[in-house]
C-alpha cells in the first residue's frame, strides 16, 4: 500500500506537468495501475484487522462510504482549481492525501504477511491485463467508428488471451484468482451484481459530466455540484444496507439495491 502511494503521487506529478497527450495518457495509465495497488490492500488490511463479523461489516461499510464520498467530492474538489488554475492542478490535489497516508499508516496500521509467501505470477498478471486492455480498446473503437474488422479482431484476440488466463488459473497450485469461488452463489452472485452496479454507476457518471458541461455548458465546478445529487443516495444507501443485512437476508438487500 505504501509503495502504491509513492508511485501514485509520482504519477500524479507526471500527469500534472505532461507536455503531450501521449505523455498524459501514459501518466493516467500509471495512475490506474498504482490505484489498483491501494484499494485491494486496504480491504486486505480490513480483513486481517477485524475478525469479528459485525465489526468487519461496519469497517467495510465505512470503507464503502469513504470511497463513495471520495468519488463524489473528487469532481467538486477538482472543479475549484480548474476555475482558477491550469488543468494540471487537478492532479496535484492527490499529493496531500498521499503524503498523509505515508506519514500516518506506519504508526497506525499494523503490517500483515502470510505465513507462506508465494512468488508473484507475472505471466498471469500480463495475461489478465492484456485481455482487459484488448477487449476494452476494441469496444471503444467499435463505439467510435462503428463496425470495422480491426476492432472485432482486437476483441477476439483479447478473448483468446482471457481464455488462456482462465486455463492457467485452473492448473496453478496457487492461482491469482480461485475460479472455484465464482461457482458459489454466495460469492459469484455478489461479484456479478457488483459488476453490473459498477458498469451502471461509472457509465452514468461519464455521460452525466459530458452532458452537464458539453450540452448544458455548465462550468466544471457547477457540473461537479450537480453530480453530487446521485452520490447522496449512494452515501445513504451504504450504511443502511449494512444495517439491513444484519436483520434481513442479504439477497433481499442486494435485490432491493
Amino acid at each position: 500500500m505504501l509503495a502504491g502511494a509513492v508511485l501514485f503521487g509520482a504519477a500524479s506529478v507526471l500527469a500534472a506537468y505532461a507536455q503531450t497527450s501521449e505523455m498524459l495518457i501514459v501518466a493516467r495509465a500509471l495512475l490506474g495501475l498504482r490505484g489498483t495497488a491501494l484499494m485491494p490492500s486496504t480491504l486486505a488490511l480490513i480483513r486481517n484487522l477485524f475478525h469479528d463479523a459485525k465489526q468487519r461489516a461496519k469497517a467495510v461499510t465505512l470503507w464503502t462510504t469513504v470511497m463513495t464520498a471520495g468519488i463524489s467530492l473528487g469532481p467538486v474538489v477538482s472543479g475549484l482549481p480548474l476555475e482558477h488554475f491550469w488543468w494540471g492542478s487537478v492532479f496535484l490535489i492527490n499529493l496531500p492525501s498521499m503524503v498523509l497516508l505515508l506519514v500516518l499508516v506506519p504508526f497506525l496500521v499494523p503490517e500483515f504477511r502470510t505465513a507462506q509467501r508465494e512468488r508473484f505470477d507475472l505471466l498471469s498478471s500480463v495475461l489478465s491485463l492484456g485481455a482487459v486492455l484488448l477487449v476494452v480498446h476494441g469496444i471503444k473503437e467499435w463505439a467510435r467508428h462503428g463496425y470495422d474488422p480491426l476492432p472485432a479482431v482486437t476483441m477476439g484476440v483479447g478473448l483468446v488471451v482471457g481464455f488462456v488466463f482462465v486455463r492457467r488459473q485452473k492448473h496453478l497450485a496457487h492461482p491469482m484468482i480461485d475460479l472455484g469461488l465464482l461457482g458459489r452463489r454466495t460469492f459469484g452472485g455478489p461479484v456479478f451484481a457488483n459488476l453490473l452496479a459498477m458498469f451502471a454507476t461509472v457509465g452514468m457518471a461519464v455521460f452525466l459530466t459530458q452532458y452537464l458541461q458539453s450540452v448544458l455548458g455548465l462550468s466544471p465546478f457547477r457540473a461537479a455540484l450537480w453530480s453530487l445529487v446521485p452520490a447522496v443516495g449512494a452515501a445513504v444507501a451504504a450504511p443502511v444496507a449494512a444495517a439491513l443485512a444484519q436483520r434481513v437476508d442479504r439477497a433481499y438487500v442486494m435485490g432491493g439495491g
